[in-house]
C-alpha cells in the first residue's frame, strides 16, 4: 500500500507539471514550516605569526529564515619569510553540518473509497480531491492511506482494519451506508471518529460524522425559502422506496416548522414507470381547485410541487407535467441538489423551478483547479473529499496530538468549505449552509444567497 503525501499524492511520471500550490480560501491555520538550520565549526586555527596580522575571523550570524551560502570559510594567509622557514600548517576545518529539521510523528488518516467496481470513477474523483487538498494546503504532517472498499460493505470492513493497523487516527469515507455500516465497527473498537460521505441520515452517529448533501436539509432550505414567497400548500411527486418516504417525511416536517401544509403525495416506480398516472392524479387535484372559483382554503389545490428527482428519470418525468396543468406558470416546481445539473437547463417543464444547493463560486474554482490538475471535470461530489481532507488537513498538521476528537469535529461555529459552510452536530449528522437556485434558459440564477455563518441561521 502506498502512502500519499501532498508531495507523493501521485507518482511522479504522471504528476501534471500544473500542479502548482494555491492558497485554500477556507483555511484558518497551517502548522509552522520547519526550517533547516545550518551551523558552522572550527576545531583549530593556524599558528599566530609575528611578521603577519592575524587573520580576521568568520562570523556566522543568525538569520531568521534558513540562509543557504556557497561563500568557504576565511583562512588565514602565511605572512611571506624573509628566510627559509617551514611551511605553515593548513589549518584544520571541520565540515558544515546540515541539521535535519525535526518532523512530528505522521498524522494518518484513512481514506476508504470504491476504486474499483461500478462507482469507481466516482470513488477515484473523490480520491483525487482529497490529495489535492493536502497539496494545497502544504501540509507535511498528515498523510493519506487511500483504500479500496470495492464499493461493498466487506470491502470497507477489511479496508477499515487495514488503515487502523496502519495507525490511522481518523477516518475518511466510506461512500454507501452499507459500508459506512460495516466501517463502523472496527473503528469505533479502536476509538476513532469517520466522516463520511453518505446522504442517509440512518448512519450518522456520536462516532459517525456526514460530510453528504442530505436530502433532509435541501428541502428544508428550499421550503423555507417558498413560504417567504407566499408558497404554503405543497403537493409531492416522488419514487416509490425508502428515498421517497424519506423526502416525503422531510417535506412534512418542513411544513409543519414553517406554518405550510402537504397537501397530497403521489408515488411512482423508481424506473419512472406510472409517473403520468400519478401526474394525471395531481393535474386532477389542481384542476378542481381551480374550479371552485380558486379557492385558497380548498382541500384539493395547492401551489408548490416537489419533484426530489435527478437525471434520466427526471428527464423522464418532467415534459409531462405542463400536459396536467403542471407546469411553469401553473404552480411552482421546487426540487433538490440533484437538479444541480446542467443539461437541465435545456428542460422547458423546469424552467423557473427551484431547488437548495451549495452557493456555485467556490464551486466553480474548485472544479477549474482540478481539471487544470487532473485534466477531466469532477464528479460533483468530489469538492466532499476536498473539504473532508482539508479538515483533517488543519485538526491535525498543527503541534501537538491531532485534534480529531468528537467535540472539536462538531464545534458550532462549524467550518468553510468549496462548498459554503458546513458543520456536524453531535448526533454525526452534517449541517451546511445552502443558497436556493432558480433553473433559467441561460443558467442557474441564486435567488437566495447561502448564509456565510450559522449565527442567527433562521432555517
Amino acid at each position: 500500500m502506498q502512502n500519499w503525501t501532498h508531495e507523493a499524492g501521485r507518482p511522479a511520471a504522471r504528476r501534471p507539471l500544473s500542479f502548482a500550490r494555491r492558497p485554500a480560501a477556507w483555511l484558518t491555520s497551517l502548522a509552522p514550516a520547519l526550517l533547516l538550520v545550518v551551523g558552522c565549526q572550527t576545531t583549530s586555527v593556524p599558528p599566530k605569526q609575528a611578521e603577519a596580522p592575524p587573520p580576521a575571523p568568520a562570523v556566522v550570524q543568525e538569520a531568521a529564515e534558513p540562509v543557504v551560502t556557497g561563500a568557504p570559510l576565511a583562512r588565514a594567509e602565511p605572512a611571506k619569510p624573509e628566510v627559509e622557514a617551514r611551511p605553515l600548517p593548513t589549518p584544520r576545518v571541520d565540515e558544515t553540518r546540515l541539521v535535519p529539521p525535526v518532523v512530528a510523528d505522521p498524522v494518518k488518516v484513512g481514506l476508504l473509497l470504491p476504486l474499483t467496481g461500478p462507482a469507481g470513477e466516482v470513488g477515484r474523483a473523490l480520491r483525487d480531491a482529497a490529495l489535492m487538498a493536502l497539496f494545497e494546503l502544504g501540509t507535511d504532517r498528515v498523510v493519506l492511506l487511500p483504500i479500496d472498499t470495492q464499493g461493498t460493505a466487506d470491502g470497507a470492513e477489511a479496508a477499515a482494519e487495514q488503515v487502523l493497523a496502519e495507525g490511522a487516527s481518523l477516518i475518511l469515507g466510506p461512500l454507501f451506508r452499507d459500508a459506512v455500516d460495516a466501517a463502523k465497527g472496527p473503528a469505533r473498537a479502536r476509538g476513532v471518529n469517520l466522516i463520511a460521505f453518505s446522504t442517509d441520515l440512518t448512519v450518522a452517529e456520536p462516532d459517525t460524522f456526514l460530510m453528504g448533501f442530505t436530502p433532509e436539509q435541501q428541502i428544508e432550505r428550499v421550503v423555507a425559502h417558498a413560504t417567504e414567497q407566499g408558497l404554503w400548500r405543497f403537493g409531492a411527486l416522488v419514487p416509490n422506496g425508502a428515498y421517497g418516504r424519506a423526502v416525503v417525511q422531510a417535506l412534512q416536517t418542513a411544513a409543519l416548522d414553517f406554518g405550510a401544509e402537504v397537501v397530497q403525495v403521489e408515488y411512482y416506480a423508481a424506473d419512472g414507470s406510472g409517473a403520468e398516472a400519478a401526474i394525471q392524479r395531481l393535474g386532477g387535484a389542481v384542476n378542481k381547485g381551480k374550479i371552485q372559483e380558486k379557492d385558497a382554503e380548498s382541500d384539493l389545490r395547492f401551489d408548490a410541487l416537489l419533484l426530489p428527482e435527478g437525471g434520466e428519470v427526471l428527464r423522464l418525468v418532467a415534459p409531462l407535467l405542463p400536459y396536467y396543468d403542471l407546469g411553469p406558470g401553473e404552480l411552482r416546481i421546487i426540487g433538490t441538489g440533484l437538479w444541480d445539473d446542467p443539461a437541465l437547463l435545456r428542460e422547458p417543464a423546469l424552467t423557473g423551478g427551484w431547488f437548495a444547493a451549495p452557493a456555485p463560486d467556490a464551486r466553480v474554482r474548485f472544479v477549474e483547479r482540478f481539471r487544470e490538475v487532473f485534466g477531466r471535470r469532477p464528479a460533483r461530489i468530489a469538492s466532499l473529499a476536498y473539504d473532508a481532507a482539508a479538515l483533517a488537513a488543519v485538526l491535525g498538521g498543527g503541534e501537538g496530538p491531532p485534534r480529531f476528537d468528537a467535540r472539536t469535529l462538531a464545534a458550532p461555529s462549524g467550518f468553510a468549505g468549496n462548498d459554503g459552510i458546513f458543520r456536524f452536530r453531535p448526533d454525526g449528522v452534517g449541517e451546511r449552509g445552502l443558497a436556493v437556485m432558480e433553473i433559467r434558459p441561460d443558467g442557474f440564477k441564486v435567488i437566495s444567497r447561502a448564509p456565510e455563518s450559522f449565527e442567527n441561521l433562521s432555517f
